[in-house]
């Protein structure tokens, strides 16, 4: 038996379905389609909050810092122009 395309909403009603119980590869299939849909999930919202709880770059002010090897030297050479006395 094919088990049939599940969206999110539909996975778990047809978990519970009585139908269902006794055929184990549909009750896979259906799991991992639902286990795939919340591992895109988690990644998405980990992004998110990795972007949202990241500082503002000093060099570039990139949320986050978009080349920080870059931005590292600038910084640096930014430094040795300070300390340099003008003539």
């Amino acid at each position: 038996m094919n088990a049939p395309v599940t969206t999110p909403d539909t996975t778990a009603a047809a978990v519970v379905e009585p139908d269902l119980a006794g055929d184990w590869p549909a009750l896979l299939t259906l799991a991992h389609v639902r286990m795939a849909g919340l591992i895109q999930e988690n990644r998405e919202l980990r992004d998110e909050i990795e972007q949202l709880t990241a500082e503002y770059c000093d060099t570039c002010g990139a949320r986050p810092c978009v080349n920080p090897s870059f931005c590292e030297a600038c910084r640096r050479a930014d430094q040795n122009r300070k300390r340099r006395p003008r003539r």
